[in-house]
């Protein structure tokens, strides 16, 4: 079933998710009686079965944020990463037959997945004495030797941007982009128990975490923000060859470095550092410095387009979007809002008001 508007097509399939292969992947793996152990379930139904139980189970972790540990959150938000990302997964297939209806949501399988699948894979990753640096190193060179990967630019893939695509890729074939890799880097270093931060800047994202804890070397180049210093980590390099490997955890401003020892000869990137260039907002990105910031990025990263964004009017058709999504992120973003997570998160609430120009609710009108 779709709506249509002159410009846009809002999807609203309703074939049952329990006919998609995502379906099959967490819940087919799984004998029908599996039930998952008592940290698993935990304040968690086994099924989500509509919009409404959706958005009260949400808000129940949104609240609980401020009154768990750092740990507990961010195992919220590798559970809200797969259950997003598995949505994001069933309804916005560019084949018409291979979408499906939200709900019910086998949260209880997915929470599961995280259980038994990411968390296994994170603390395998070696010590390296507590030096933080080369822990998230080795964290993201495990994921991406464990998510699919793809010879052409992250930028180019699509609905790749959660924990559910670093460990599900294998059904559409997705890799991770940019911001995918550095959440699930980041969730994964919380879950360790280190305190990492996503870090957003333009259209790149990264690990950032205080300078000199964990045994950080002093001698890192760093950030700065309200007087406190902090060393980066870049973790998107696709790929698992020994280059790739050896760029990730390095500070970002040592891929500008790279830049002017490949084009020596081009003056314009002679003077370009991490604190110019736009990339990384000249030294002023946004630091998801709290579980429920980085849960506001998450939201805020679901794409809801099925098919990529053209220009109004050049293919003479209304773009394709996924309407049961607009509206799932829209009520989440207000569950943020209203927590007070996203006052000072233009992005995030640039986001909310892209969400009510599509479907407007009440609040928006």
């Amino acid at each position: 079933m779709s709506a249509n508007s002159t410009r846009v097509t809002y999807d609203y399939p309703a074939a049952s998710p329990a006919n998609s292969p995502h379906w099959d992947r967490i819940v087919g793996n799984v004998g029908e009686t599996t039930e998952p152990n008592n940290e698993e379930a935990a304040g968690n139904p086994s099924m989500i079965n509509s919009h409404q139980e959706l958005i009260t189970h949400f808000k129940h972790d949104v609240a609980s944020l401020s009154e768990i540990d750092r740990k507990e959150a961010y195992l919220k938000i590798a559970k809200w990463s797969c259950v997003i990302g598995y949505c994001e997964a069933l309804t916005t297939h560019k084949d018409s037959s291979r979408r499906y209806s939200i709900f019910p949501i086998p949260v209880a399988s997915l929470i599961r997945l995280v259980h038994d699948e990411f968390i296994p894979l994170i603390e395998a990753v070696p010590n390296h004495s507590n030096i933080h640096r080369q822990i998230v190193q080795s964290l993201s060179n495990a994921k991406w030797k464990r998510c699919q990967n793809k010879s052409s630019s992250m930028q180019d893939e699509l609905h790749a941007n959660s924990l559910y695509v670093c460990l599900c890729g294998d059904v559409d074939g997705k890799s991770l982009d940019c911001f995918g890799a550095a959440l699930s880097t980041v969730i994964g270093m919380n879950l360790l128990g280190f305190r990492s931060i996503l870090t957003l800047s333009e259209d790149h994202a990264y690990e950032s975490h205080l300078l000199g804890t964990q045994n950080e070397e002093k001698s890192n180049k760093t950030t700065t923000s309200s007087k406190i210093e902090y060393a980066t980590c870049e973790v998107a390099i696709p790929g698992n060859t020994k280059a790739s490997q050896s760029k990730r955890g390095r500070e970002i401003s040592e891929t500008f470095i790279d830049l002017q020892k490949q084009s020596p000869r081009q003056q314009s990137r002679k003077n370009i550092t991490a604190e110019t260039s736009w990339l990384y907002m000249k030294d002023n990105a946004v630091m998801c410095d709290n579980a429920g910031m980085t849960l506001a990025a998450l939201v805020g990263n679901m794409n809801c387009d099925i098919d990529k964004q053209k220009p109004i009017g050049e293919s003479g058709k209304p773009q394709i979007v996924s309407g049961a999504l607009y509206q799932m992120k829209r009520d989440m973003l207000w569950a943020l809002y209203d927590a007070g997570y996203i006052n000072n998160f233009p992005f995030a609430l640039m986001e909310l008001g892209e969400c009510e120009e599509h479907l407007s609710s009440e609040r928006g009108l």
